[in-house]
């Protein structure tokens, strides 16, 4: 990892990463992210920029709501034109839906898939957007599936 990093014509590094729950306060995950969310989006309205950096968004709600609201994000995200700004996201369908416009850029990482089932990361990366689904032979290749199909107790 880098020790230092200078960026001079950004005033500074705004990220939405490592969000934790709070039982105490009764927030939960998606909470927490909402309120982060909020916290950038009120930075953003700052005329200096910003580096922004962006992983997973709304990870604490069902897949059709994560869709929804990172959508509403990114279109949010479009009036900021002075940031620079990273997301990503195994949202593919919220992509496709951007994908015509000129001002974002699409990137991902090869993952080389065999027939066998067997995956090798290549962390080369592409312009585009990956249809890839790996996350469920990911699951298998590690044994997951194997070990709870396992019972001590017939029956």
């Amino acid at each position: 990892p880098a020790a230092e990093l200078k960026i001079s014509f950004m005033q500074g590094i705004i990220t939405n990463m490592h969000v934790e729950d709070d039982i105490f306060k009764g927030e939960s995950y998606f909470f927490a992210e909402v309120k982060r969310m909020k916290q950038t989006a009120e930075k953003l309205l700052q005329d200096k920029p910003h580096l922004v950096l962006m992983d997973e968004l709304f990870k604490g709600t069902n897949v059709h709501d994560a869709c929804e609201c990172t959508k509403g994000v990114m279109e949010g995200l479009l009036c900021h034109k002075n940031h620079l700004m990273v997301l990503s996201t195994h949202l593919y369908e919220v992509a496709h839906q951007f994908s015509a416009l000129p001002e974002i850029n699409f990137s991902y990482f090869v993952t080389n898939l065999a027939d066998d089932g067997s995956y090798h990361f290549t962390y080369e990366l592409k312009k585009g957007i990956s249809d890839d689904r790996i996350g469920y032979r990911i699951l298998q290749s590690e044994g997951v599936i194997a070990l709870l199909k396992k019972s001590k107790h017939k029956g």
